[in-house]
């Protein structure tokens, strides 16, 4: 029985790092993106001295691209991480592609489920590479981006 926990415990662990920054077809749509097609949850760790996100992210045409915000939990006196802005906006200089859509701003306490979603169009082509900035107020910025698959 022990056993079995142990390697139920291991997969699991290892498929919630599997999926960050990759697109699964088998998630729910949250209903902010009219008839999108799964969806790519890419995660946003930051707090004191800390900015990090997957450099790449895989999405799919029609689809939602979720940012799963994860501030720091350990509140210093300047700052409670939850309740600190993040911006995640396309970059104006980005000539390859079209990322307008990548636009959004809110926090860990405001955003439903911690979680900010923009909407990936269904004309977005397969080898397309949005670049975007990611802005942590009193924290710092990341250029990372979105390859459509």
């Amino acid at each position: 029985m022990r056993r079995t926990i142990i390697i139920l415990a291991t997969l699991l662990l290892v498929s919630a790092c599997a999926f960050n920054g990759q697109h699964s077809s088998s998630a729910k749509p949250s209903g902010k993106c009219d008839g999108s097609k799964g969806a790519t949850t890419t995660n946003v760790f930051y707090g004191d001295g800390e900015l990090r996100i997957t450099p790449i992210s895989r999405i799919k045409a029609n689809s939602e691209f979720r940012f799963k915000l994860k501030p720091n939990d350990k509140k210093t006196d300047r700052f409670d991480y939850k309740s600190v802005d993040v911006e995640i906006k396309f970059k104006p200089d980005d000539e390859s592609d079209s990322a307008e859509f990548i636009d959004i701003k809110g926090s860990s306490a405001k955003a439903t489920d911690s979680t900010l979603i923009v909407c990936v169009p269904a004309d977005a082509a397969k080898g397309d590479v949005y670049e975007f900035f990611i802005n942590v107020d009193e924290v710092g910025k990341l250029d990372p981006r979105a390859e459509v698959y």
